[in-house]
């Protein structure tokens, strides 16, 4: 009898010497959460390579190694990975136009339970632009082209391209609303049939989302008489978008040099943008300034300032102070497209500010052209 009790004893001893936990510590039970899913939820939907920012905490045990998975074919499929405090935040690449369940997964520790949280939707849609415009516009008018693109993308570029022989040629560049609309102007063509379309850019920056072929006829002018197109009216292309803490980067409206008012002008801190001058063009006018601060007396720093028709250079400049508005006439005939450009000298460089900038089917005598950089003090 004595025997067998040691027998059993042993054997009890045994049985829970495998079933015993390694440790006397007990474990933590946890909970793991998704507080953003970097706001593509709901009605805000991603597209295909755009960067998803995960992001939620861990109660109880921080320092985890929290899992983002992604349910993909029957399983979950981990995509990215996360350590450290109490909160995490992961980032991973949406992937093809569908809807996806995610969810964060805090890995066991030897003191911690692990913890799995509720799924998260996101939808991933192809991005696409449509836009509309007019079947005609006469030579030496606006051509207005409206559209939007989607999913909405704010300050995105739009580029409007026409179709020249082979190769399609940007026009005019603008941005995306914050409910993705855009409108975009030229002047018209030469007389005769055009073919536009519009693209906007992807999550890597190339500009490989785009409309569909639209045709518009530039008829000739119903009514005699010179055609003349404020700039400040057309969208240009190049010219950088958007605000800045002191202000647009591209703003038209009347500004005002030495007191005098110049309606209808463009101030901008684009180092380089270009207008396509369209039908009836003849003659490009303005006058070339450097933008005052606010105290309307003294520039940030001298500028020189080029235009070239065509690729070819007819005005180069150097402004050192506001006291004057240089004026430009330039012979356009013949040509597509009018560049401004301009460089810093010193300092953070002024804004550069065309006055009033015209271009109209009159014939005028060519004002201040040179290719040699003056002083205008």
């Amino acid at each position: 009898m004595r025997l067998r009790a040691v027998v059993a004893l042993l054997a009890t001893l045994l049985v829970w010497s495998l079933f015993a936990p390694a440790s006397a510590v007990s474990l933590t039970s946890t909970r793991t959460t998704i507080d953003t899913v970097n706001g593509f939820v709901g009605q805000r939907p991603a597209e295909p390579g755009e960067v998803l920012g995960f992001s939620g905490g861990v109660t109880r045990s921080p320092g985890r190694v929290v899992i983002l998975q992604r349910f993909s074919a029957r399983t979950w499929v981990t995509v990215g990975r996360a350590a450290g405090a109490s909160s995490w935040r992961v980032s991973t690449t949406a992937p093809a136009p569908g809807r996806y369940s995610y969810r964060a997964v805090a890995l066991a520790t030897d003191t911690a339970t692990s913890a799995v949280s509720a799924t998260r939707s996101v939808t991933v849609i192809r991005p696409a632009i449509t836009h509309t415009s007019f079947a005609a516009v006469e030579a030496g008018r606006l051509l207005t082209l409206t559209g939007s693109a989607s999913p909405a993308r704010p300050a995105r570029k739009v580029q409007l391209w026409e179709l020249r022989g082979p190769r399609w040629v940007a026009l005019a560049e603008g941005a995306q609303s914050t409910t993705g609309t855009f409108t975009l102007r030229i002047r018209a063509g030469t007389i005769g049939r055009h073919t536009y379309r519009v693209v906007t850019e992807t999550a890597n920056k190339g500009f490989t989302v785009r409309s569909v072929h639209r045709t518009v006829t530039t008829t000739p002018a119903s009514t005699p008489g010179f055609r003349a197109t404020r700039l400040a009216d057309v969208t240009p292309l190049g010219a950088q978008v958007g605000q800045s803490f002191q202000g647009p980067l591209y703003a038209t409206g009347t500004f005002t040099i030495m007191g005098r008012l110049y309606p209808s002008s463009v101030r901008t801190v684009s180092t380089r943008f270009s207008y396509a001058l369209g039908a009836a063009a003849s003659t490009f006018g303005t006058a070339l300034a450097l933008a005052p601060d606010n105290r309307n007396t003294t520039v940030a720093g001298p500028r020189v300032i080029e235009v070239r028709v065509d690729g070819v250079l007819r005005v180069r400049r150097l402004l050192v102070t506001v006291v004057q508005a240089v004026p430009v006439t330039l012979d356009v005939r013949g040509h597509s497209t009018v560049t401004i450009s301009s460089t810093i000298v010193d300092g953070l460089g002024s804004d550069v500010l065309l006055a009033t900038p015209v271009v109209t089917s009159e014939v005028r005598p060519e004002r201040g052209v040179n290719t040699v950089s003056e002083p205008v003090r």
